[in-house]
């Protein structure tokens, strides 16, 4: 007599996926939000430096003109700025 032998599912236990998947799932979560973070922090870093940089040029702009930073109104903020991208 035979034996008939039932092929084994190749599926995996859903007990089994939830051990293994949660810690991946949880660690990956971890690793993409620091990957984020540190990008929110790089681009931070570079406006500021970008905004120090435009400060400088404009005081830089004003002495030249031999004016004081008190004596400069907005338009002539404005226009140093517009300056300063050319």
């Amino acid at each position: 007599m035979m034996k008939i032998r039932r092929k084994k599912d190749n599926k995996i236990n859903l007990k089994t996926l939830g051990t293994i998947g949660l810690p991946i799932l949880l660690i990956g979560g971890y690793i993409t939000r620091e990957i984020q973070n540190r990008m929110i922090i790089r681009k931070i870093s570079e406006v500021l430096d970008n905004r120090e940089e435009t400060n400088e040029k404009i005081l830089e702009i004003a002495v030249n003109m031999g004016k004081s930073l008190e004596d400069l109104n907005r338009e002539d903020i404005y226009g140093f700025c517009l300056e300063g991208l050319e």
